[in-house]
């Protein structure tokens, strides 16, 4: 059976970044929200810490966030991200296992 996929990514910019990661992490998300088995992909800002960034992602199954991972939009964010980031992003694959709202 399918399962759908929730992803959330953690990254930290450097103080000076963090206008590049907003431009960057936002062309992203309107590229990939079209994307076929995208449910949703936003983009959020700590409100404690600026330089604190996630993205919350749903995916319909695992062959739809495997696409993902291989186009050139994400590929070409991912290469510019180290020299803009405090530590490497991390990424956290998770399911659903309590009761659907």
């Amino acid at each position: 059976m399918n399962e759908q996929i929730t992803v959330i990514a953690r990254f930290q910019a450097k103080s000076e970044t963090v206008d590049k990661i907003i431009e960057i992490a936002s062309e992203l998300v309107r590229q990939t929200r079209i994307e076929a088995g995208c449910l949703n992909y936003d983009f959020h800002q700590d409100l404690a810490d600026p330089t604190l960034f996630f993205m919350h992602e749903n995916w319909t199954d695992e062959k739809s966030l495997a696409a993902h991972f291989e186009t050139p939009h994400l590929k070409a964010a991912l290469a510019l991200l180290p020299e803009l980031l405090v530590v490497p992003v991390e990424i956290r694959r998770l399911k659903s296992v309590g009761p659907k709202a």
